[in-house]
This record gives C-alpha cells, sequence and structure tokens, in this order.
C-alpha cells in the first residue's frame, strides 16, 4: 500500500482528524487535497499549528482567528509540551465526549509524533528530522475513550519545487543544485512574515535576500578568503538550521 493510500486508511478508520502543520510555514504546509476529503466524508477535522515557539504570539493569534473560519484550531509547541492543555480540550469538544480515534495527517516533519508524543507525555511516536520515518500507521492509545493514530507525511513531490522542499524539510540541502537559493527562499520569507525574527538575529530586514544571506554568513563568522562571506556554506547551516526548528 502507498504512502496517499494508508493516509486515506487513517482517515477512513479514524472519527476525528487533526492536521498538524508548521505554524512558520502555513499555507505551504496545509494539505487542502485531504481536507476536502475530510470534509466530504463529514468527519471533524482541527488544525495544529506546531513549532509555534518560532512564530511571534501575536501572529499567532492572526493566524489562529483566520484559520478558525474554516476549522477550530489550536496552536502548540509540542518539542516543550506548551499548548498540550488547549489541544486536549479540542480533542474533547470535537469528540463530544464519546470514545474516538483520533488520525493525525501532516506533510512530513511538520511534527505529528511530536504532538503525539506531547499528548501523552512519553515518547510512543517515533521521531526525525529525516523525512518519512513513519512508514506506515501506528495506534497508541491516549486513555480508555479516546486512540491515536499516526500517519505517514504526504506531500505531492511534482508540484514542488527544490526550494520549497528544502522549506518543508521534505528534502535535506545536501541533496540539493542550489542551496543558496535555498537559503534566499527562506530569509525572504522571513523577512515577509516575520521580519522582528530576522531583527533577533542581527540582521537588517530591510535588505535583499541575497544581502541578508551575505549578513548572516557574517554573523555566523563564515568567511572566504580576503574576509568575504561564505555564502555556500552559510547557506547550508541556515537550512539546516531552519529544518531542526532553530530559526
Amino acid at each position: 500500500m502507498g504512502l496517499k493510500q494508508r493516509v486515506e486508511k487513517v482517515i477512513e478508520e479514524a472519527d476525528i482528524l487533526l492536521e498538524v502543520v508548521d505554524a512558520r510555514f502555513i499555507e505551504e504546509t496545509r494539505n487542502r487535497e485531504m481536507e476536502e476529503k475530510i470534509k466530504f466524508k463529514r468527519k471533524a477535522l482541527g488544525i495544529v499549528l506546531n513549532k509555534s515557539d518560532l512564530v511571534p504570539e501575536k501572529n499567532l493569534e492572526e493566524i489562529k482567528r483566520k484559520i478558525q473560519k474554516e476549522f477550530p484550531c489550536v496552536y502548540i509547541n509540542a518539542k516543550e509540551k506548551k499548548g498540550v492543555t488547549k489541544l486536549k480540550e479540542l480533542i474533547g469538544k470535537l469528540g463530544r465526549g464519546k470514545n474516538s480515534k483520533i488520525g493525525f495527517i501532516g506533510y512530513p516533519n511538520t511534527g505529528k509524533s511530536s504532538v503525539i508524543n506531547a499528548l501523552i507525555g512519553r515518547h510512543a511516536a517515533r521521531t526525525a528530522i529525516k523525512a518519512g520515518l513513519t512508514r506506515g500507521e501506528q495506534f497508541i492509545k491516549l486513555n480508555d475513550t479516546i486512540k491515536l493514530i499516526d500517519s505517514p507525511g504526504v506531500i505531492p513531490f511534482s508540484q514542488r519545487d527544490e526550494e520549497e522542499l528544502v522549506m518543508l524539510s521534505a528534502k535535506s540541502p545536501n541533496r540539493v543544485k542550489d542551496v543558496e537559493l535555498c537559503a534566499e527562499k527562506i530569509l525572504e520569507h522571513l523577512k515577509t512574515n516575520f521580519p522582528e525574527k530576522l531583527e533577533t538575529m542581527g540582521i537588517n530586514p530591510k535588505k535583499e535576500a541575497y544581502e541578508l544571506l551575505e549578513d548572516y554568513a557574517i554573523k555566523k563568522k563564515k568567511l572566504v578568503k580576503g574576509g568575504k562571506p561564505d555564502l555556500k556554506n552559510s547557506a547550508m547551516i541556515l537550512c539546516l538550521e531552519w529544518q531542526k526548528g532553530k530559526i
């Protein structure tokens, strides 16, 4: 059975679906196709914004209000178990006190397994930076009335360019042709959506993307002969820090 079919099986078996998305990269990590399938089957769907520690709270509240016009939404920092109470409340509302199977869906590395582990307070679901670790569905008991189902991440690769795949943590920066372009795309995204994040990194968000990468290299003290910024190595570091949730 292919990955897409496995996710569809999870949708079929679950009473409630929770879609985990990357709070830094909302629209790109929402799977609209799956959302439509869930709506068609008339099943409850909630959106979980993970990695919320990497986004200013005022941005999170604004994003949450926007999403709640479509689906119930909470944000969480699974790594530090922040927002877990709100997530449990959401599950309770969607389940209406009944015995429920909760299916988790989402693109690779949005943190589905980490959210499950935060919920149950132990490492029951496998986690890793590498995409595709969850090859098949995993069934995990939350309590006497709720069972959690983790699913493999599915992404329509044919619709994505290399730079976006790096941003989605679906492709290693070691395997792309132009890692500098990938880094510039990340910096451009931060400049447009979270300029204050660049400021905390000591980088002026008003500059062009290639200048931002130069400044990043200088801040990291990555220089080549003549004191010029080492753009390639700096781009690699930036992409890896993004994928590891450090930016």
